[in-house]
């Protein structure tokens, strides 16, 4: 991956609990271990988007903000047409967006991949998901606070989340890459019904 853009990332990502650069960093871990067990012959072509959209797929983040998926893909389509690179840049942008609802071509490799590892924290190991959610609250919490905002709407914002999200790991639809679909989707099940039942939002 070019330096220029990893510094840039590096730069520009806001310091913020959960969506920061670490995260993003993570993201790209995790879709290479995805794809690498899944098939080592996997081409550089396709992991190289997929890092790229995974760079970039958080640059911009304010949390309630309605539009961190279309500004962090327009930083991206930037950075690529100062380098000459428009076509390259269309797809990462394209593939950033999808991270908006994750709606996604199942015979899309690269798509699948980025929308996974982006969802990846809600099939992490127990305590790893635990911090997930400590980062999410830390994370949104004092943003609400710090515009008078009422945390009730945070609370039944983040349930509405939870239970989408375990209807869709319940149905097998949370995740489409095919790498232990099965043992991911039953991790997420019981990590999101631990939430759900333990939580505030419970």
């Amino acid at each position: 991956m070019d330096i220029r853009f990893v510094h840039a990332a590096w730069r520009t990502y806001p310091k913020l609990p959960y969506h920061n650069f670490d995260h993003a960093m993570k993201t790209i871990e995790v879709a290479h271990g995805l794809a690498d067990t899944w098939d080592p012959f996997v081409s550089r072509v396709q992991l190289d988007i997929v890092d790229l959209a995974l760079l970039f797929h958080d640059v911009i983040y304010v949390p309630t903000a309605p539009d961190n998926e279309e500004r962090s893909a327009n930083f991206a389509r930037e950075m690529h047409d100062v380098d000459g690179s428009r076509a390259l840049g269309e797809r990462v942008a394209s593939l950033i967006m999808i991270t908006t609802d994750h709606s996604r071509d199942p015979d899309d490799l690269e798509a699948c991949l980025v929308s996974d590892a982006d969802m990846s924290s809600l099939c992490a190991p127990p305590e790893e998901f635990e911090a997930y959610s400590r980062a999410i609250d830390a994370e949104y919490l004092p943003h609400l606070e710090a515009h008078d905002i009422d945390p009730s709407v945070y609370w039944a914002g983040r349930k509405r989340f939870l239970v989408g999200e375990l209807a869709l790991a319940e149905a097998g639809k949370l995740f489409f890459f095919p790498e232990r679909l099965d043992e991911r989707h039953t991790q997420a099940c019981e990590n999101l019904e631990r939430a759900l039942s333990g939580s505030s939002c419970a």
